[in-house]
């Protein structure tokens, strides 16, 4: 069986990794980017309080939040493919919810609908 070349508990390695020290400054800067993108986004979608969002946008919400997290942190991920992907995901929400607010048979298809006990 091969020997790892890892060194366990190397203080250096779990830190900063293979990245060299500058790269923190372009996390910083794509961090940033990310972070106005999404405030951009949100305010796009509208406001809803907590006690107002439905399975969908919980779901949106989650699946954003970790769509994002990749361009911050990682060389390789381009932050405009994903802008794309995010105005494309953003196009589908606002047609949904048009849909939900026309067609109360789509609200239930897509939300579900109350049952009483």
């Amino acid at each position: 069986m091969a020997e790892s070349s890892i060194e366990v508990f190397e203080i250096t390695r779990i830190l900063i990794a293979d990245a060299p020290c500058h790269f923190l400054l372009e996390i910083i800067v794509r961090s940033a980017f990310m972070f106005t993108f999404a405030l951009i986004f949100m305010r796009f979608l509208g406001r809803r309080a907590i006690h107002q969002l439905t399975s969908f946008d919980l779901l949106l919400i989650i699946a954003l939040g970790s769509a994002m997290g990749d361009p911050m942190i990682y060389p390789d991920v381009a932050i405009l493919w994903l802008v794309f992907g995010i105005a494309t995901i953003m196009v589908f929400y606002r047609v949904q919810n048009a849909l939900a607010n026309k067609y109360s048979w789509y609200d239930d298809l897509t939300e579900g609908s109350p049952v009483k006990i």
